[in-house]
């Protein structure tokens, strides 16, 4: 699989980030020989054929997306996972931090050096139960939510912002998203950070988020941790 786009963020003069977007629909039958011989048995224990093919072609596109953010040929070596399931570079390999996320036929992978980071895509047209806000947002972000003039298209983009939060924690749904709270006005739009608090409310961090604005017919965001929030 080859990447259909890319694009480059300048959140500042120190923090830069690279999106490589690609399709699965672009997929081919080579993606399996870019795969580590530990990813080509995983992929044979997949018995869903869907669910073993877009395995093999996101981890393919992962590899080539890699090469190219490195100036080199797809990267053959081995990722450190960890005990989340989260791929990283193995220790002392590279600074390169990166996340892969998708959503119908897209997926995207978004990279950073030196500080996690966490991306999270949702195509526009996907539905929504609406007894799906509790489990995620709290009474506050409720209540936003439901005041907004489109509250699918509002609970979507909070639901694209949490996400991206979690997967930059690494640890993504098995930490509550409702302790991820962000801040909404009256027309459902989130402003562009969010905050971690612990069980006891405790404030544990605070994340910068950056809309994916090139993506086409999708909600994108990129979760980053901004400095000087001590745990």
């Amino acid at each position: 699989m080859k990447w259909s786009n890319i694009h480059n963020y300048h959140v500042d003069k120190l923090t830069h980030i690279t999106v490589i977007a690609g399709n699965f629909s672009s997929a081919s039958y080579d993606d399996i020989y870019l795969l580590s011989d530990s990813e080509q048995q995983r992929a044979k224990c997949i018995t869903n054929d869907v669910c073993r093919s877009r395995f093999v072609a996101s981890r393919a596109f992962l590899r080539r997306a890699i090469g190219y953010i490195l100036n080199a040929a797809p990267y053959k070596g081995d990722f450190f996972i960890d005990k989340f399931g989260k791929p990283h570079f193995p220790p002392l390999h590279s600074t390169l931090c990166f996340n892969l996320s998708h959503s119908g036929d897209l997926i995207v992978a978004a990279f950073m050096q030196g500080e996690a980071i966490g991306i999270d895509v949702e195509m526009c047209n996907r539905a929504i139960p609406l007894h799906l806000l509790r489990y995620v947002f709290n009474s506050d972000e409720i209540n936003q939510i439901l005041k907004s003039d489109n509250w699918e298209a509002a609970f979507l983009r909070g639901w694209t912002y949490k996400e991206a939060v979690l997967k930059c924690i690494g640890c993504g749904l098995l930490l509550d998203p409702k302790r991820i709270q962000i801040a909404l006005n009256n027309d459902g739009q989130s402003l562009l950070k969010a905050t971690e608090f612990s069980v006891t409310r405790i404030l544990n961090a605070v994340y910068r988020l950056i809309p994916l604005t090139h993506l086409q017919d999708a909600l994108g965001v990129v979760a980053i941790r901004q400095s000087g929030v001590v745990e």
